[in-house]
């Protein structure tokens, strides 16, 4: 009787552990039925959407596509007096059909009109064919600007002596703009999936009234590589002479946040040891990526000239900070594209340069503007996968804290 029991208990314990080592085994292999997925959202990401869509889709190549207000719809109400553009309420949206040669992948410009003042960034949402191709077209950016306008003498200075900031008023009218991503991450304009033939193309309001003038979808356009500009230019004059630009005194910004600073020391042109005076660009006010300024200047003799900065780049120890630098609102070349400045703790100057020599940038004689973009297009990819790491983590935390419950007990370890 004895050995019965025993050998019943153990064939129990036995049967105990197998079942247990079993289940242990099967949860290893399968851990997705445990594991839930947190960063699941992040694959319908521009940038993993188009690393998918780069495997399996040419980039069209062909001549513009352009679809015009007068266009696209019958009703007559949603019109503009002359039937050039097309009013979107906030909240409401609208959908139209365009139609392509090829499926394939398209780069899209919008021609729209702002009518009314605003203090943030009008947004839209975007979907194709009833679908939003990837998360950020959710609440996309228009690119637009806000003026900056120098203030009366009287008006200049508070009680104290102290340079006051500049007015800023909202550029109203008409945009037409190559759409890119509104925080710089990538070196090309956004891009949209289509299909072959008819696709339908809805267009929100998210929080401003705006109309819409028309839609352009078109082929990818490479930047020179420097060696090719130069090769182009390279009879051109070099000039000597110097043209300064004042980095507190840009004419329009693309955030209402941007603004000038000040900063006491000798080695400023401007200063005043008594008073606050505005005397460079506040590097705080563009820190974030996608920040553009731009600056108006005069050029008195067309040729080649270098471009310099002087720079005080100390918040981001050890790091380097980008520029995408643009002359008349286009790159002139590659290597202006995401150019790095680095860590420094004094002012310096920097000509811009690659291995081979300085850049020369032609100019012709005339006015010409000088965009400035903060970008981080250097770290894209390691921040993607900082954030595959991160939400990796957090899955499995969560997956921890769903065994063993949100309250320690002192007396349990878990292996």
């Amino acid at each position: 009787m004895k050995k019965s029991i025993i050998l019943m208990m153990l064939t129990m314990l036995m049967f105990f552990t197998i079942s247990l080592f079993d289940v242990r085994i099967k949860g290893e292999i399968n851990e997705s039925d445990w594991v839930i997925d947190l960063g699941r959202f992040r694959e319908n990401t521009y940038q993993r959407k188009l690393d998918s869509w780069l495997d399996k889709y040419p980039k069209y190549s062909g001549e513009d596509i352009n679809v015009l207000a007068n266009e696209i719809l019958s009703d007559n109400s949603l019109y503009d007096e002359n039937k050039e553009a097309i009013l979107i309420k906030k909240k409401e949206e609208i959908s139209f059909n365009v139609l392509v040669p090829e499926e394939g992948l398209y780069h899209f410009s919008l021609n729209f009109l702002i009518n009314e003042e605003f203090t943030t960034a009008p947004t839209i949402k975007l979907s194709v064919n009833d679908e939003v191709l990837y998360n950020e077209l959710n609440n996309l950016n228009l690119p637009i600007v806000w003026n900056v306008i120098e203030r009366e003498e009287e008006n200049k200075y508070n009680r104290y002596g102290n340079e006051l900031l500049p007015y800023t008023a909202a550029k109203q009218g008409e945009y037409y703009q190559l759409i890119s991503d509104p925080e710089a991450r990538y070196e090309e304009p956004l891009w949209l999936k289509l299909n072959s033939g008819v696709n339908k193309i809805t267009i929100q309001a998210n929080n401003y009234d705006f109309y819409l003038k028309g839609m352009t979808f078109s082929k990818e356009e490479q930047p020179l590589t420097y060696q090719e500009y130069y090769n182009i230019h390279k009879n051109e004059k070099i000039i000597n002479d110097q043209i300064v630009i004042k980095g507190y005194l840009f004419e329009d910004k693309n955030d209402v946040e941007i603004k000038s600073g000040y900063y006491k020391g000798a080695q400023m042109e401007k200063a005043s040891y008594k008073t606050n005076v505005l005397n460079k660009l506040e590097g705080d006010s563009i820190s974030r990526s996608g920040s553009k300024v731009s600056y108006l200047f005069e050029v008195k003799e067309s040729g080649l000239y270098q471009l310099s900065f002087k720079y005080l780049q100390q918040a981001k120890i050890g790091m380097s900070s980008g520029l995408s630098i643009f002359i008349d609102d286009e790159i002139p070349f590659r290597e202006a594209a995401g150019y790095l400045f680095s860590y420094n703790k004094k002012w310096e100057y920097e000509t811009l340069h690659n291995k081979n020599g300085q850049f020369l940038f032609f100019l012709e004689k005339g006015e010409h503007k000088l965009t400035l973009e903060t970008t981080v297009v250097n770290l894209t990819n390691h921040i993607d996968e900082l954030y595959r790491i991160m939400d990796r983590i957090n899955s499995l935390g969560l997956a921890v804290s769903s065994i063993t419950g949100r309250s320690e007990d002192a007396l349990i370890d878990w292996d």
